[in-house]
């Protein structure tokens, strides 16, 4: 389909958000780094649900390395998003920390990112916000990318305008780029690339099925399905992931599926906590 020519100049991990502002206006928004290597961020938006988009324009949020990993709704229109970005005056190019925006307009604007977690000699990283079923809480589950520690859990009761200290979650949960969603009966679903060195499905695309509460409580939730081989060892994920209206889970992520020469796909994988539910039972 056509885009703006300034498509071409963005690149690194672009990510898609529908975000509706006060006015129930929504939005489709895309968010992804610059060409240049500055950490600048970019957005396009679609205010006809993607058949036509604007060109990229910076978003004003510097540092950075990735584009939001996650964002949340905090009030009628308003958005908070937190990343990863460089640590500044740091020695080490690939040191990382978590900032975090506000949007009091539906994602159109971003306030001035702030650090809320600052962790020297580790790298907290790629956050993944979920709300309590009650919504008295905001939780944020990050990857460590040290690999010194397992994912990390930070949490907050003002929606973001504090957070806990940094602690680490179970082995069960221990992966990159999780994203969170809750099924029908109330149990969070997340999906990630396995990174428990001592799971036997360490590399590969996976779901993990618990509660917020074993979340909260740092258990290691119900079991963790592998939804797909990785033939590229640790290079998988970033997924997206949805709930059907039947209650069937579709999960997306990049992945070489296969054996041989040929390189990673884009890859969609389906599946029903009641199908998975009696497959773990049957292996207890």
């Amino acid at each position: 389909m056509p885009v703006p020519a300034n498509w071409s100049s963005v690149k690194n991990c672009p990510v898609l958000y529908r975000l509706v502002d006060a006015h129930d206006k929504a939005r489709l928004f895309v968010f992804a780094g610059g060409s240049e290597y500055n950490g600048a961020m970019f957005q396009s938006l679609s205010e006809d649900d993607g058949e036509t988009w604007t060109p990229f324009t910076p978003t004003g949020i510097l540092n950075k390395v990735m584009p939001w990993c996650s964002i949340v709704d905090i009030g009628k229109g308003v958005y908070l998003a937190q990343t990863n970005a460089r640590r500044s005056g740091d020695p080490d190019k690939w040191s990382n920390n978590i900032i975090q925006s506000i949007s009091h307009d539906g994602g159109l604007t971003w306030t001035k990112p702030r650090v809320v977690l600052d962790m020297p000699g580790y790298k907290p990283c790629e956050p993944a916000l979920v709300r309590s079923p009650d919504g008295s809480l905001l939780v944020s589950v990050l990857r460590e990318n040290s690999r010194k520690l397992n994912s990390l859990i930070i949490r907050s009761s003002d929606n973001g305008e504090t957070w806990s200290e940094p602690e680490e979650l179970p082995s069960a949960l221990t992966g990159d780029r999780h994203v969170f969603r809750y099924s029908p009966d109330g149990r969070l679903v997340g999906v990630f690339r396995d990174r428990d060195k001592n799971s036997s499905t360490y590399g590969h695309f996976v779901a993990w099925v618990g509660t917020c509460d074993d979340l909260l409580k740092r258990k290691e939730g119900e079991y963790k399905i592998k939804l797909l081989h990785s033939y590229a060892g640790p290079d998988c994920g970033y997924a997206g992931l949805e709930l059907l209206p039947d209650g069937t889970f579709v999960a997306t992520t990049y992945i070489k599926y296969r054996p041989g020469v040929e390189k990673h796909s884009i890859v969609s994988t389906r599946f029903i906590l009641a199908e998975c539910d009696a497959k773990a039972k049957n292996k207890r």
